[in-house]
């Protein structure tokens, strides 16, 4: 590859850029598959009727039970998706909430039914008018503007500790 001078003859440096070519094209198509065929079993945001909510999901029966509750708050659009295994009508109350929040019933991908601005201090039980799969719980007043029959648009990222799970099995720790 060097020449009698030192340097790098053309042959090698053609040889040096097809070699960054080849290593930078398999890392593009390894990124792309992991991020089209690895896809995160649920979203980190939701989008209701134009208005972003990056998410925690409560997918387990003690998530769903604490809910919100103990918070001091939530960032101004940040929201609590709760995920069922089946539809039904799921029933809420403001158990130990220190913070007025509504709440959105979504059944697939549509807005079935809102509740607003419930005080933090309610012991009312909240219950929708059709059944529902998933609920977002997000700050008071915070569902403004959405409406029965909006469209909702589930978003996927992937951690880096996915990405690296998914290449090497293991992870990162």
């Amino acid at each position: 590859m060097k020449g009698r001078n030192g340097r790098i003859s053309p042959t090698g440096r053609k040889r040096i850029w097809w070699a960054g070519g080849i290593a930078f094209g398999t890392l593009c198509f390894l990124l792309s598959f992991t991020y089209f065929v690895v896809k995160p079993p649920y979203p980190t945001r939701v989008v209701v009727g134009g208005i972003r909510y990056d998410i925690e999901v409560a997918d387990t029966e003690e998530e769903r039970s604490r809910g919100l509750g103990g918070r001091a708050s939530v960032c101004r659009h940040c929201a609590l998706l709760f995920v069922f295994p089946e539809k039904g009508r799921w029933a809420f109350w403001m158990k130990e909430m220190r913070f007025p929040i509504d709440i959105i019933w979504i059944a697939g991908d549509t807005v079935v039914d809102i509740e607003r601005n419930i005080p933090s201090s309610s012991t009312a039980v909240f219950r929708p008018d059709a059944e529902s799969d998933r609920v977002l719980e997000v700050n008071g007043n915070g569902a403004d503007g959405l409406l029965t029959g909006d469209k909702v648009r589930y978003e996927y990222r992937l951690p880096v500790g996915m990405l690296w799970q998914s290449f090497f099995g293991r992870d990162p720790k």
